[in-house]
């Protein structure tokens, strides 16, 4: 009468939540970021549109940063695997950056979001300072810690915004 576990220990309602993307189709594998970050996502490639999976401030790890050409989202957590894969694919799409932006609030108000950040860019200033994000409204200002190559894409994005 002893108990034994095989494998890794799996959030269900993350994994069932991934299942159903990928069955529904609204989960694309191909558009998802490689194993670890290894390589980008689709939408992390995209030029009319900046996408970071993941970001920090202070120290603090936040889920998906999305810069559009109206406004910024940024969530305040990490996505569930299977929300994450929803809105990566979305964002892969051949659509208008406009029309993806108003996909990304809309899946931003949904419960397993948690809280979102959303920001109209008329306005906020967008800068970088090395590899932060400066996001600079009449109220605060707001550091986005990137990784190096989002940092690198960051700033050719905003370069291109001008």
């Amino acid at each position: 009468g002893g108990v034994r576990s095989i494998g890794p220990v799996v959030d269900y309602d993350e994994l069932t939540g991934l299942l159903d993307g990928l069955i529904s189709r609204d989960i694309d594998p191909s558009k998802m970021r490689g194993i670890e970050g290894a390589s980008p996502a689709a939408a992390e490639k995209r030029e009319d549109l900046f996408v970071a999976v993941r970001n920090r401030t202070d120290g603090d790890a936040y889920g998906p940063l999305i810069i559009g050409p109206r406004g910024l989202v940024r969530f305040t957590e990490r996505l569930p695997i299977g929300l994450e894969g929803q809105l990566l694919t979305t964002l892969a799409q051949p659509e208008a950056p406009e029309d993806l932006e108003a996909r990304v609030v809309f899946l931003s108000r949904r419960p397993d979001a948690g809280h979102a950040l959303l920001l109209d860019l008329s306005t906020a200033e967008l800068g970088m300072d090395s590899t932060s994000l400066r996001v600079k409204t009449p109220e605060r200002t707001l550091m986005i810690q990137l990784d190096d190559a989002d940092a690198m894409r960051a700033r050719r994005f905003l370069q291109a915004r001008r």
